[in-house]
């Protein structure tokens, strides 16, 4: 099978994750922070430009394709985060 430039690159993000010993698709998650956390973190380190670290779960509640890219949304009880 031929892959294209995107796919390949693709694959080879999912073997770097591998070699350092992370699932990409896990079976189970444990929540680090609710989605509501994760917002207040996120805009509290993008004016320092620092990177936060977040593992969130929730319903997946909503699907845009939108052409090249979609977007979704997850509920998790605290609020709705846009992924």
């Amino acid at each position: 099978m031929d892959f294209s430039d995107l796919e390949l690159e693709r694959l080879k993000k999912l073997e770097r994750l591998r070699e350092r010993g992370i699932d990409p698709y896990p079976a189970r998650v444990k929540r680090t922070l609710t989605n509501r956390q994760a917002v207040a973190a996120f805009a509290e380190a993008e004016p320092k430009n620092e990177t936060v670290e977040a593992a969130v779960v929730g319903r997946l509640v909503l699907v845009r394709p939108m052409g090249k890219a979609s977007f979704a949304h997850i509920e998790d009880g605290t609020s709705r985060l846009q992924i």
